[in-house]
């Protein structure tokens, strides 16, 4: 499997969003949800680590902008794993966004677990992506997870379509939906919400300005 830090080109348009805010509010799911976990490292850096994070972002919606919060504040190196070769992110605009494309590598697989177990048996990666992956299973969720908890990772796994509250991944610490809204018209002002599927915290709602 080759893993490389090419320039790919694509559709997809990224910006960040504030990453103090955004732990702020994970922070709070936790504790809502029953968790008597602590917040691991500063909300500056931002990242839980061993834990695993599954986000519901339908393509086309922008959503996945939030992610770029997460990459800008972690100091170590990333890997992003497309699912899809036809739906490349296009990094030219993540540096326009202030991110350090030296730290990031892609690559794409359609069961990513299975086919980079080497990754993840190394603690090379601070955070892991897996963008629409086509297949995973229990088996290799459950791996995974013991992985990045020993090797104090990151995993994000982010589905082309929203989370179900009622079926899903047990392993993931956090499940979140993001959903892109419009305000009035006279206001003409776009709005990315967060919402957990699991736990009883308020929704996170960020204004254009917040993650542009």
């Amino acid at each position: 499997m080759k893993i490389d830090q090419s320039v790919k080109s694509g559709p997809a348009e990224f910006c960040w969003s504030d990453i103090e805010r955004l732990n702020q509010w994970f922070a709070k799911t936790r504790e809502e949800s029953g968790s008597k976990l602590e917040l691991q490292g500063s909300l500056k850096r931002g990242l839980q680590k061993g834990q695993i994070v599954e986000w519901g972002m339908p393509h086309g919606q922008n959503t996945r902008s939030v992610l770029l919060s997460f990459i800008r504040a972690c100091p170590d190196f990333v890997l992003w794993v497309y699912g899809d070769s036809s739906l490349e992110v296009y990094p030219p605009a993540w540096a326009a966004q202030g991110i350090d494309l030296s730290k990031i590598y892609f690559t794409c697989c359609e069961r990513p677990i299975q086919t980079l177990k080497p990754i993840f048996l190394e603690s090379g990666f601070s955070l892991i992506v897996l963008d629409s992956p086509k297949k995973l299973t229990q088996g290799e969720l459950a791996f995974a997870c013991s992985s990045i908890r020993k090797n104090k990772q990151s995993l994000f796994i982010v589905r082309d379509f929203f989370l179900n509250p009622n079926k899903g991944n047990p392993l993931a610490r956090f499940r979140v939906n993001g959903f892109m809204m419009k305000t009035p018209p006279k206001r003409g002002v776009s709005v990315l919400q967060l919402k957990a599927v699991r736990g009883n915290s308020q929704p996170l709602f960020l204004k254009e300005e917040e993650f542009r």
